[in-house]
């Protein structure tokens, strides 16, 4: 077949499986469907190099939220892998490996995160977009950050919002495991369970949500760089790019992520390419 063909086809197959993706910020996010039993959360990605996972993103795909210029590849690259499992698992899985030239951080605070080196993210997992501060904070959306070296009485995993909403980052709803062996480069591996609507009251009082081939969630991911200067972002890195200035309140600035459906069903893996270039 040729190839204009099988990229036509593939696209059919796409929209009538997955339909088109609403209007969305920055990078789509295209989440392979991952077998849990063949990934173990221990901040390495030997486990997705066996299992044969494709790269989800790099610094390439990243613009500076704050608006500035991305930093030089010696000062900041990445290289991200995403996935998702089916129930009864039901998590999001990532593993990114950041190189970095100078590590930071001091920030004495879990609020203050995002003055320091870390992973940043956003879920939405209805995909209802808007301001998630609203009400209780964290109830519809999240703000989630992951910090490689967090000083005493600093949160590794945090929830910007309710303090009663912390369980969302803790096991077993939440795993994740940094390598520091090479500082002042890092990775960072995780899964998580994600929410329809997240309660003070618990995970018994939640709404979990069930991850779908074909659907698509809004998930942001952003990493901040902060160098010299002490609580200053050099830059920040993230999926939504400088149109997700917002993405700290509004969901609506998440990238949209399409969950891409078990290996049996899915596009060969060279067509993807030429499909992303399609949505974008």
């Amino acid at each position: 077949m040729k190839k204009t063909l099988a990229l036509s086809v593939a696209f059919a197959f796409v929209v009538g499986v997955f339909g088109i993706a609403s209007a969305h910020i920055g990078t789509t996010i295209y989440v392979q469907n991952v077998d849990p039993a063949k990934i173990t959360i221990d901040g390495l990605n030997d486990d997705w190099l066996a299992a044969g996972y494709e790269v989800t993103f790099t610094q390439d795909d990243m613009e500076d939220v704050l608006g500035g210029e991305m930093q030089p590849l010696d000062d900041f690259a990445c290289v991200g892998y995403c996935g998702w499992s089916l129930p009864p698992d039901n998590m999001l899985y990532w593993y990114i490996a950041v190189t970095d030239d100078i590590h930071n951080a001091d920030t004495p605070d879990d609020g203050g995160r995002y003055k320091d080196d870390n992973v940043e993210m956003g879920i939405d997992a209805d995909h209802s977009g808007g301001n998630y501060r609203e009400g209780i904070h964290g109830e519809q959306a999240q703000q989630l950050g992951f910090l490689p070296t967090p000083g005493a009485g600093i949160a590794q995993n945090y929830h910007w919002g309710d303090a009663a909403l912390q369980w969302i980052v803790q096991e077993p709803y939440c795993y994740v495991a940094f390598n520091i062996d090479d500082l002042p480069n890092y990775a960072c591996e995780g899964k998580m369970a994600i929410w329809d609507r997240a309660d003070v009251g618990g995970p018994e009082a939640s709404d979990r949500h069930v991850l779908t081939a074909g659907e698509t969630i809004g998930w942001m991911i952003q990493i901040d760089d902060v160098d010299e200067t002490p609580d200053t972002r050099d830059c920040q890195p993230g999926l939504e790019g400088s149109e997700g200035g917002r993405s700290w309140t509004d969901a609506s600035q998440f990238n949209d992520a399409v969950l891409l459906p078990p290996s049996e069903d899915a596009v060969e893996p060279s067509t993807w390419g030429g499909i992303k270039a399609l949505f974008e």
